[in-house]
């Protein structure tokens, strides 16, 4: 995985965040991906080809930023709910 380090000073105030909180994925594979969503990579490919989840290529390689795996499951999340309200 690649990780983004923002700060590496030291944590002594309450207020600041912990180096856990600061280091974090930038970009993941599609099979990190698959596994975050809990689908399999076929799924996967067929959301992200119909443009529901965008992808990030580095080269001929396709990587996906976990900010949008998140929005993408809190976008099913809020059709569910819609569904079931209607």
């Amino acid at each position: 995985m690649i990780f983004a380090l923002i700060r590496l000073e030291s944590t002594m105030h309450t207020n600041q965040p912990s180096f856990a909180e600061l280091a974090q994925p930038v970009l993941i594979t599609a099979d990190e991906a698959a596994e975050m969503l809990t689908i399999c990579r076929k799924t996967l490919e067929r959301i992200t080809r119909k443009g529901l989840l965008p992808v990030v290529r580095v080269e001929r390689s396709v990587r996906y930023r976990p900010a949008d795996i998140l929005a993408y499951i809190d976008r099913q999340a809020d059709a569910s709910m819609l569904t079931k309200a209607g």
